[in-house]
């Protein structure tokens, strides 16, 4: 397709043609003047000039859009910074212009106008669009329009209308893209299907003032959206005007109508502000999933993976309900006040999370919250995570919520009470196998109630309560090991964790091992049986923090709520009465499969 050159003019002035467009063709210096003379500075009869073939304009000069006026597909729209140029008539010959000016022309579209813009458009990140009227840029399934806050500026560097315009811009789904700089806004609302949210590296959506109820960051209420890049999404939780508010920071929510197919990856998401008062938490997630009520409204397929969350109020990802396609995954999660990620249904209120797979995400607790997974829902499943520090419970099955999931493959380490907990209230017929807790305060898995399997498990130093990390000073390369820790506060019968050594050879003989002490003064102890007098020098870092209890040992503790029987016989066999009793849901058809129960009796007088 040719694309050749025509310079078109709106008027002279005492410097010379104020340039209004480049358009490719080839016209000679005459049929300019006659163009100038015919068209003046009416955009619509230049596009009318132009025809059906490609052609790219360059915008020179601010346009009053003062109709409704459209773009056709075959015209690229160009403007650029410092593109407002004046040229002098008797430099037009074989295409040389003198141009000066660093201004960027503007679109002034007049109340209740619409400017539509099908065809490729071109900018720098400047204000283009100003008035009253509507920018739109309508996609189709070949030409995915891009827009971007900046082309409808900021008032007082809020960027709250700039963003919700490009948005509404989208009347058929688009990319809204981010680039490096701080947005400030009060709220973004997603309700066009097919919006595809872009933060780009070193970008950032920050929260400065208060959205009104559902309160949000970002609220999706649309299909087809997607949320990436590597920027950040900030909930400001420290630096808000009123430290009563809250918010979630991604909301996405089926109200007023069903949504499918959500992705959230790779982004930074930090700071979700949550609200205390009157015990418990309010709002204050880093990504919360739900429906409104009791609709019948649906949610679908959401997939949040390979982002990082951190000091959220409330949870880091909180999942009261979704109905299918559900895959939390690759994510990390640091430092939520209550959890790592929560999947509780409610489903007294018919609200359900079916299927879902939470895989492969890291949970760092940070001894801030009570637990790393909420691993609620029926037929879940949640493998290969690594949680760490969680106060109560690394995985915890919620009461009334959870039913027959997958808890396999993960990893818990120092859990200030339980590894794995299913409480009474849990529904049960579990799987819960090839685990591995490492350190918890009480048991490594604690299951009061329900028919579940549980089976190749690991768990290291259960009923173990340890204090703060410490970092020593030196370490002596003897039999035993001397360590020298300033007023390390230790007591005759404490024992030790060690862990943080750097230098090879004493990483892989003391990391992660446990060790009775005695006591050579108020700086230094003796690591009880332990001889390093074949390494090398200490050198570099190494960290200890006391062990406390440990003489129980409950790696696995299965106990059942107690029951009310109502006699026993005077017989040997002994026999039980008790109305409903569960027993009978083990009887297996093959008679060499000999299962045994255990029953502890109490209050017998």
């Amino acid at each position: 397709m040719s694309k050749d050159y025509l310079v078109f003019f709106n008027k002279k002035s005492k410097k010379g043609f104020n340039l209004m467009a480049i358009i490719p063709t080839k016209v000679s210096p005459e049929q300019i003047k006659d163009t100038l003379k015919a068209y003046g500075n009416d955009l619509q009869l230049l596009i009318q000039m132009v025809g059906n073939s490609p052609k790219e304009i360059r915008i020179t000069e601010d346009m009053e859009i003062n109709t409704n006026l459209t773009i056709p597909s075959n015209i690229h729209l160009i403007i650029r910074e410092g593109s407002r140029v004046f040229v002098n008539e008797n430099t037009i010959v074989n295409g040389r212009i003198t141009s000066y000016s660093s201004e960027t022309p503007i679109f002034n579209i007049a109340s209740g106008k619409t400017l539509t813009l099908n065809g490729p458009f071109t900018a720098d990140l400047n204000r283009i669009f100003n008035g009253l009227g509507t920018a739109l840029f309508p996609s189709t399934q070949h030409n995915v329009k891009e827009v971007y806050p900046q082309w409808w500026g900021t008032s007082n560097n809020i960027h709250t209308a700039a963003i919700s315009s490009a948005l509404g811009s989208l009347i058929n789904g688009g990319r809204l893209i981010f680039t490096k700089q701080v947005f400030n806004t009060s709220g973004i609302l997603i309700n066009t299907n097919k919006t595809h949210i872009v933060i780009e590296q070193d970008a950032e959506i920050k929260i400065i003032g208060k959205t009104g109820d559902p309160y949000y960051l970002i609220s999706v209420l649309a299909s087809d959206v997607s949320i990436s890049g590597v920027g950040v999404l900030n909930g400001n939780r420290d630096n808000l005007e009123d430290p009563n508010w809250s918010c979630h920071i991604i909301r996405i929510v089926a109200d007023g109508k069903s949504i499918d197919n959500i992705t959230v990856k790779d982004i930074s998401i930090k700071d979700a502000p949550s609200y205390t008062g009157g015990g418990g938490f309010s709002r204050g997630d880093g990504i919360y999933i739900s429906k409104q009520g009791n609709s019948a409204y649906t949610i679908s397929n959401v997939r949040i993976s390979n982002c990082k969350i951190s000091n959220c109020g409330r949870n880091g990802i909180s999942v009261i309900h979704c109905d299918s396609g559900l895959i939390i995954s690759g994510n990390n999660i640091i430092g939520a006040k209550q959890c790592g990620i929560d999947i509780e249904p409610s489903m007294l209120n018919k609200h359900i999370v079916e299927g879902a797979l939470v895989t492969g995400n890291t949970i760092d607790c940070q001894s801030l919250g009570g637990r790393g997974i909420d691993a609620g829902g029926e037929a879940c499943s949640f493998t290969d995570n690594i949680i760490k520090n969680p106060v109560s419970a690394g995985i915890f099955l919620p009461e009334h919520d959870s039913k027959s999931n997958n808890i396999s493959g993960n990893s818990i380490i120092r859990s200030g009470k339980y590894g794995i907990w299913v409480p009474i209230k849990n529904y049960g017929s579990h799987l819960i196998t090839n685990n591995i807790v490492n350190i918890a305060g009480r048991s490594g898995i604690y299951i009061q109630k329900g028919w579940n399997i549980v089976t190749n498990n690991i768990v290291k130093d259960a009923g173990t309560i340890l204090g703060n990390l410490q970092d020593i000073q030196t370490a002596t390369s003897a039999n035993p090991c001397v360590i020298t820790l300033n007023n390390h506060g230790l007591s005759v019968g404490d024992r030790v964790r060690l862990s943080g050594f750097s230098h090879a050879d004493w990483k892989a003989k003391l990391n992660g091992v446990v060790s009775a002490i005695s006591i050579v003064n108020d700086n230094q102890f003796s690591l009880t049986s332990i001889d390093t007098s074949g390494l090398p020098a200490f050198s570099g870092r190494g960290r200890i923090e006391s062990v406390k209890g440990g003489s129980q040992n409950i790696g696995i503790q299965i106990v059942d709520q107690k029951k009310n029987i109502e006699a026993l016989s005077r017989s040997n066999p002994m026999i039980l009465t008790w109305t409903n009793h569960p027993f009978s849901e083990f009887v297996d058809e093959d008679p060499d499969d000999v299962r045994k129960f255990y029953v502890q009796f109490t209050g017998i007088k």
